[in-house]
């Protein structure tokens, strides 16, 4: 692989490196604090609707608090026609109720708005369960009413007279209808934003306000399915949770929010869950990621350009080196590299340049010291020859004066040698004589 393609590689490398390192961090970060958003937005929008709901019922529970107190009501001498009228005024001011009772303490409805079972005995209801122990019911109460066949929220408050004795029982039907039409407006606004479902149930589970169009037709008549979400709110947790949801045969985002009451009303532990889409409530963090893969996409391209500059600029700077290296080395030390830039390639080549010239310089000297040593070596090997020939000629006139000593020496040898012998020859004969001459003066003396 060329140098050019190796360096734009690592230069890209380099510059994704850390971008996307950055990037997905930044992602997860990101994705972590949306997420956190978007609960915290789901879960204060469930509590801030509840709290609202809840601002009716206590307005509604001041409502009955205030018909208690009517002096009509509060008065034994009244008659019942009086009473009604005094119901009546009252509920053409709130229209929102369907009809207002008065009871006496034996559970006997005496007057009603829409004159619904007078004189008939109430069946013990949860609402005449309080109003007994002398307690004010705030919508704990709420069940399909079976004189008028509509779901009604039941408000009731005890009546006393002037000594504080209960004379009565004044009760009010509230139609949650518009508590339906304040969800339904909460989610219109919502659904601007993401789409989503409101249920707000009782503490028995069953459904108060739904608009679910699952839930349809089975307000108040059927409970709401088991779901953790609810689990955890009747544990007065506050909180979203991700849970498949029956209605949708799909995973969604269910907040929930317990009732927290208002002022003096204590609440009827009434939970709101609200069922997200969990693509929709997620968009801001695909629409985050989207943007991380984008700008991700714009470092790869400024990279890639990067790189190739780079990569280019260098690499046509390492290939004029090596250039002029080649050739240097080939023997044009005159070479030199020329790179303009001023950056480590324009300072490698200078003190590529510099070493160059120190080499030649280097060469220069080197020559002149052969050339120095060639002159002194011919000028010894002169001085050595002519020492030569001197040797040669005293070698030659000694050796000759040698040969002749060597021929003396041998001539006298010759001549020492050979009286030596005559004298052996003499001797020998001598000691022959003599041995004659002894052997011969034997015979005579034995003679």
């Amino acid at each position: 692989m060329k140098i050019f393609y190796k360096l734009t590689l690592i230069f890209i490398f380099i510059a994704l490196l850390p971008s996307l390192s950055i990037g997905y961090l930044s992602f997860k970060r990101g994705e972590s604090i949306i997420a956190d958003n978007i609960k915290e937005h789901l879960v204060g929008e469930a509590d801030s609707l509840l709290g609202l709901i809840d601002r009716v019922i206590y307005s509604k529970q001041q409502d009955i608090i205030f018909l208690s107190e009517n002096s009509a009501l509060k008065n034994e001498k009244s008659d019942l026609e009086e009473i009604k009228n005094e119901l009546l005024k009252f509920k053409n001011k709130e229209p929102d109720y369907v009809s207002l009772s008065f009871f006496n303490m034996d559970r006997v409805r005496l007057v009603d708005t829409e004159n619904l079972d007078i004189g008939v005995k109430h069946n013990m209801v949860p609402y005449w369960e309080d109003a007994l122990l002398g307690k004010i019911s705030a919508g704990r109460d709420i069940r399909v009413a079976e004189e008028l066949k509509i779901s009604i929220i039941y408000f009731a408050a005890p009546v006393y007279n002037e000594t504080g004795k209960p004379i009565g029982v004044v009760v009010a039907r509230y139609n949650p209808k518009k508590i339906d039409e304040l969800i339904n407006s909460f989610k219109i606004q919502k659904e601007e934003k993401e789409e989503s479902e409101i249920i707000l149930i009782t503490n028995e589970n069953d459904i108060i306000v739904s608009t679910d169009p699952y839930h349809e037709g089975k307000i108040l008549e059927k409970k709401i399915f088991d779901l953790s979400a609810v689990q955890q709110a009747r544990e007065g947790k506050n909180g979203m949770i991700e849970e498949y949801y029956i209605p949708q045969k799909k995973n969604a985002l269910i907040s929930f929010v317990k009732e927290k009451g208002f002022h003096d009303f204590i609440g009827n532990s009434w939970i709101l869950i609200t069922v997200s889409n969990k693509e929709k409530a997620f968009a801001p963090i695909i629409s985050f990621g989207n943007q991380i893969i984008i700008f991700s996409i714009f470092i790869l391209f400024i990279s890639v350009i990067t790189g190739l500059f780079y990569g280019k600029t260098i690499s046509k700077s390492i290939e004029k080196l090596t250039g002029v290296a080649q050739k240097i080395a080939a023997g044009d030390i005159k070479q030199r590299a020329v790179i303009e830039s001023k950056d480590e390639m324009g300072y490698l080549a200078n003190v590529f340049n510099q070493m160059i010239e120190k080499i030649g310089k280097d060469q220069q000297e080197l020559k002149e010291v052969e050339e120095k040593l060639e002159i002194r070596v011919k000028e010894r090997t002169l001085e050595l020859g002519t020492l030569k020939d001197n040797l040669e000629k005293i070698v030659a006139e000694k050796t000759e004066g040698l040969q002749k000593n060597v021929t003396e020496l041998e001539r006298f040898k010759s001549l020492t040698v050979g009286r030596e012998l005559k004298m052996l020859d003499l001797k020998k004969e001598i000691a022959e004589l003599e041995k004659r001459s002894a052997e011969e003066q034997q015979i005579k003396n034995k003679e």
